[in-house]
Order: structure tokens, then sequence, then C-alpha cells
């Protein structure tokens, strides 16, 4: 090879190395990875969450502390004078009327990742559905679907750090595991965000037991401790079904 041909292939590899360096992402970037996102979905989802505000980012945090669990508490348990104490159906009727989908489904697999403002953590679930008990009039749910639910919470590592977020209003899923989910439409996405944490947002189904998957003061808590699980798969169908003019006012 002639000297001159050797100077233009080393500048060339110069040149190339330079470009490759110069489109890296650096510390501080927020390109889709530096969160943690697979894709868009998840991105779009992270704005869902801005309310969970409150302290310094997550990787500030894990910078100088190391592994870090925050936790978002639930309120205390209260209600308005002269309340009225709904039934397990109304309760249930008021909740299905609301959601835009009511599901029974399985978890398959899970993501988590930071919201965008990188102070809290959030994770979307793969549900395999089992059952529509409510379907979405916007977006039809087929039979044996799998859907993608955003909820807050989850795990994610950060230079190495475990950085750890829970909601007590919203418990994470395990995978594998039975739930009936209730269900708002997230249109831009085509997914859906886990409703009404303060009123249950759902519960698991294992064997013949029924769990509320918030640790929010819910009025029919004990009833639903007592209720196997095919009565309340029963009641959910039913409430599902009713006319939502007729829901009970008083519901929390």
């Amino acid at each position: 090879m002639k000297v001159g041909h050797l100077i233009i292939l080393v500048t060339l590899i110069i040149a190339t190395l330079a470009i490759a360096t110069a489109t890296l992402p650096t510390h501080g970037q927020q390109d889709s990875n530096y969160k943690g996102f697979k894709n868009e979905k998840q991105k779009a989802h992270s704005k869902l969450y801005g309310e969970y505000s409150s302290g310094r980012t997550l990787r500030k945090e894990t910078e100088e502390k190391g592994d870090v669990l925050i936790k978002r508490n639930v309120g205390l348990a209260g209600g308005d004078v002269g309340y009225v104490k709904p039934t397990l159906s109304q309760f249930l009727q008021r909740m299905a009327c609301e959601a835009d989908a009511v599901v029974l489904g399985t978890v398959k697999e899970q993501s988590s990742y930071l919201t965008e403002n990188e102070k809290f953590i959030s994770t979307d679930y793969e549900v395999e559905v089992n059952e529509v008990i409510k379907n979405n009039a916007a977006a039809y749910i087929s039979p044996n679907a799998t859907i993608t639910v955003t909820r807050p919470g989850g795990t994610v590592k950060l230079d190495g750090k475990t950085a750890q977020a829970i909601d007590e209003s919203y418990e994470n899923l395990a995978g594998d595991e039975q739930y009936v989910l209730f269900l708002k439409f997230i249109p831009d996405t085509g997914a859906y965000q886990a409703y009404g944490g303060d009123s249950g947002n759902g519960f698991e189904v294992r064997g013949k037991k029924v769990r509320n998957l918030t640790k929010e003061y819910t009025t029919v808590k004990s009833e639903i401790a007592k209720i196997n699980a095919l009565s309340f798969l029963n009641e959910i169908r039913t409430s599902s079904v009713s006319d939502c003019r007729n829901i009970f006012g008083g519901m929390q």
C-alpha cells in the first residue's frame, strides 16, 4: 500500500470514529433509551404521571445514595357526614360504569421505566385477556387478545443502582397471576391505564380468593374478603351490564 493511500485510509477511520462518538448519547441526554423506554408507547405513558412530582429525581437519588425506595402512601380513611355505605353490587356498578373496559386477564410480561420527570416509575403490563367483562366502545377488545396496561410503580436499574417506586393505591401486578382490571382507554397508544386507585382499580383472583389491589380504604373491603371468587365474578358481570343511569351516587 502506498503512503498516500495509507494516510487517506487513516484519515477516513478517524473521521468515522469522530462521527460515531458524536452520535452516542451522553449522560443527561433525553433519548428514548435513557429513561428505560423500549418503545414510543412507553415514552408516551411516562407523561401520564406528572402528579408524582415531589422530591428530587430518582437519578439524582441513586447517584448520591445508591439503591433507593420511594413510596407514595395512601390517604387517611374518612367519609362525608351522612354518607350511606353502598352495597358490593352498587360499588362494582359504579366502577364498571366509569371504566372504559373491564377485563379478567393474566399478566404475561412487564416492563418498567422512569416517568417523564424522572421522579417516579411506571410499568407497562402485557395482559392476556381471559374474559371481556365490559368491552371498550371506542376500540373493541377481541377474546384472547393481549392488551397493554400501564400502572404507577415498579423497579429500574440506573447506572447499576436499583430504584424502586411504590404507590400503595396501585399494587404492582405479578406475572402469571389473574386479575380483574378496571381500565381507562388511552387513544394515542391504544393501551389502557389502571382506573380508580382510591376505589379499587382491580382485584387479584387466585383460586377461590379475591383480593383488592389497593391499600386505600374502601367501604366494601370486608365484603370482598368474605366473598368467593365465583360469586365475585358474577357480581361484576351483572354490574357491567347494568343501567349506568341508576348508579349509586354516594360510593367511595
